[in-house]
This record gives C-alpha cells, structure tokens and sequence, in this order.
C-alpha cells in the first residue's frame, strides 16, 4: 500500500516469532475456561516468558514504525475503512453487551492519572449497570481481564520462583 516494499518486514518477523507462544497461550486458557486443565499461574507465567522477550520488543518497536507511516499518509488514504469492518464484524460475534464489558475489563481508569475516567462517554447508570450487572453474565470470561470490574488494574499474580 506504502509502494515500499519491506516497510513492515521487521514487524512481521516478530509477529512470526510470537505467533507459536501466543497460540499456545490462547489454548491453555480456553482449556481453562473449559474445565479441561487446571489454571495454574505457573504455567501461565512460564508460557508468556517463552514468547515474551519477542512480544515486548515488537511493542516497543510497532508505535514508531506506525508512527513512521504517517510519510505515506496521502498513499494509504482510505486503510482505516478496513479496520472499521472488521471491529463491526468482532462487535456482532461478541455481541453489544459482551462487548461493552469487554471495554470496561480492558480499560483502566488510572491511566495517565485518570484523564480518561469518563470513558466511554455513556450514562453513569448505563456504567454502573455494565460494571454490577452485566459484568456477572460472562464473569468467567473476565478472569484474564488486566482490569477489575471497577476500571482498576488487578495485581499480576506472579508467583515467586
């Protein structure tokens, strides 16, 4: 799209070297969720340190290179309309209820010193009723969640060595 070939190769060369550890970190959790292994903070801490170092490096250096991107802006004019189909398309499967608990589990209100406490901008009762009501529906689903029902970030549960 940029018209620069291997613009983003060193991004997809991470990707690749994360790809496996991810993989292996998403099925240990649905085999979690379904009750077929036994959760155990252990063995979630040893997976992600398998494809951590190549994760950590690759977000470090995605922000820049997207960044960087900006030089080609007149040549992508019209790539974010791909984005916008697929999050609809994420947003019917998930559904509008998951989905907004989704955003309340992943979003932490005391980021960047609570600038963004009001968000979404929606009622306080409709937050309320997200965080005290429809949280309990999928409340298995938000046990990985990096945010508490309350927009908190939840304490890593690292285990000592």
């Amino acid at each position: 799209m940029t018209g620069e070939k291997g613009i983003m190769q060193a991004s997809t060369e991470q990707h690749d070297g994360f790809r496996g550890g991810l993989e292996t970190f998403v099925d240990y959790v649905w085999h979690c969720i379904a009750g077929e292994a036994k959760y155990a903070a252990q063995e979630l801490v040893r997976i992600i340190d398998g494809f951590e170092p190549v994760l950590w490096q690759h977000l470090n250096d995605e922000i820049p290179a997207f960044v960087d991107l900006r030089k080609y802006s007149e040549r992508l004019k019209g790539f974010h309309s791909g984005f916008a189909v697929e999050a609809e398309k994420t947003h019917r499967e998930l559904g509008i209820l998951a989905g907004a608990v989704f955003l309340m589990a992943t979003h932490d209100v005391e980021y960047e010193d609570g600038i963004h406490t009001d968000f979404p901008p929606i009622p306080s009762a409709i937050s309320w009723g997200l965080r005290n009501v429809a949280w309990w529906v999928h409340r298995d689903w938000w046990a990985f969640a990096p945010c508490d029902r309350s927009g908190k970030m939840r304490p890593l549960d690292i285990p000592s060595a």
